[in-house]
């Protein structure tokens, strides 16, 4: 489709579009797929402002998971008892995020989305949650980067590591 010139094609925004939605669906809607899930669930059902440790213990006890992702995982839960919620949410987040970056920085954003599809979108989506959104964030943070908001950026990064350690490697990408 991107190959053929489709991008000036009044049907292009609209099927790129519809491509994200139906991502977002898939992801969504589907139940208990994905070997994480279950925690996921299980961590959902027992959620509650009531429960919810001080920021300080949750940035201390850090067993399984960073306060940003805790408080999302309440406050969802706090909207509706269904697990549903929370992967509409973070589908709806994260995949947008993912299609506005591709659209933004890809010459071919059909391809690349094909890319995303094959190579991440189901561990993404259906495994890991919370390094999904922590990557989403980046996906944002990407901007300051390259416009050299170095104080920007790094708060970017400091909200993705509040949902996922990993984006500790995000400290270092400005050095490169």
């Amino acid at each position: 489709y991107d190959v053929a010139g489709a991008q000036n094609s009044p049907t292009y925004n609209k099927l790129y579009t519809m491509t994200m939605i139906w991502f977002i669906c898939i992801s969504g809607f589907a139940y208990n797929v994905g070997s994480d899930m279950a925690a996921y669930m299980t961590e959902y059902d027992h959620a509650s402002w009531s429960n919810l440790p001080s920021f300080k213990d949750m940035l201390e006890n850090n067993e399984r998971r960073m306060p940003f992702w805790t408080i999302l995982v309440t406050l969802c839960h706090s909207i509706s008892s269904d697990f549903v919620v929370l992967k509409l949410v973070t589908a709806a987040f994260c995949n947008w995020s993912f299609f506005r970056f591709i659209k933004k920085h890809a010459q071919y954003p059909f391809i690349s989305v094909l890319l995303f599809a094959v190579i991440l979108y189901l561990n993404m989506n259906f495994n890991a949650l919370r390094q999904m959104v922590s990557v989403a964030i980046f996906l944002w943070g990407y901007e300051f980067l390259t416009d050299k908001k170095w104080i920007a950026y790094y708060m970017t990064i400091v909200v993705a590591y509040l949902f996922h350690s990993s984006a500790l490697i995000c400290f270092l990408f400005p050095l490169f």
